[in-house]
């Protein structure tokens, strides 16, 4: 079993751990949280019995701490970090940024991104530059929260500078997100990004909020700039846009990265596990 998402508390959920009482009425609080939440439930439950797997895999280091205070034994743990897919080097162009700076992101439109965030970057670049979103909306309840980004951008007056493509095939979306200049991944809560993993195959400079993510990621690659808050964002941004050995650097850690982990070099690693697996069922 993969886990992509290990939270110490799960975004967009009040915690289980923070239900107050005593007694009965603790238990009845509890008891009406598990119905109301099934998919917790449900999850808190696999976990006491480790998925009924014999390895659970997440993708980080710091995320292993986190999934045996869940109950999952740690013999049973292993990680293996996400893959980047694997795009030739003739289809990233390492050239100093443009006059106009092309600034984007891709993914679903979700509200684990910090939109106000970017909104308050943009605000704030000295330089010329746009924006695209690269993506749209997956469920029904986050349109509301697109219509909210549309009122903005039309309250800002930057309909010809902050785009939304809206959904797009997936070589697509890799074909633009190289077109960009600096990704930018201002996440409120993120455990495995697929987009990120995009951007780092296309040797993108990124530009990321300062999550444990991203701490992960940077302890063996420096593959992204970090920053708190909308003010250091913007700092990185523009000190990348002016320093080209930092763009190198941040180049250079990302190619690392995408030969190293590739999907080619985790099918690998994923087809040791299953052997070792089967060599412990069959002994």
């Amino acid at each position: 079993v993969t886990l992509h998402e290990v939270y110490d508390q799960f975004p967009g959920v009040f915690p289980r751990e923070r239900i107050t009482g005593g007694g009965a009425l603790l238990k009845i609080k509890r008891f009406c949280y598990d119905k109301r939440h099934p998919l917790q439930t449900i999850f808190r439950n696999h976990c006491k019995s480790n998925f009924h797997a014999d390895k659970v895999l997440v993708h980080y280091p710091y995320q292993i701490a986190i999934v045996k205070t869940w109950g999952i034994a740690g013999e049973n743990i292993v990680c293996i970090a996400l893959p980047a897919p694997e795009i030739a080097p003739d289809d990233f162009a390492q050239t100093p940024p443009r006059p106009m700076l092309h600034l984007g992101s891709a993914g679903f439109i979700n509200p684990n991104f910090d939109y106000q965030t970017l909104f308050a970057v943009l605000d704030t670049l000295p330089m010329q530059w746009r924006f695209t979103w690269i993506g749209g909306v997956r469920r029904p309840e986050d349109q509301s929260l697109l219509d909210a980004i549309c009122a903005t951008v039309r309250a800002k007056n930057w309909p010809d500078k902050f785009k939304i493509t809206g959904w797009v095939e997936e070589s697509d979306q890799a074909r633009q997100i190289g077109e960009l200049d600096i990704y930018c991944a201002f996440f409120t809560a993120r455990s495995a990004s697929s987009s990120l993993m995009l951007a780092i195959a296309n040797r993108r400079c990124i530009v990321a909020a300062d999550l444990p993510l991203v701490r992960a990621i940077n302890a063996a690659y420096p593959v992204i700039a970090a920053g708190a808050g909308a003010e250091l964002l913007a700092k990185a941004i523009v000190a990348l846009s002016a320093d080209q050995k930092a763009r190198a650097r941040l180049i250079d850690g990302c190619d690392k990265y995408a030969r190293e982990h590739s999907y080619s070099a985790l099918a690998k690693t994923i087809l040791a596990q299953y052997q070792s697996v089967i060599r412990r069922r069959l002994s």
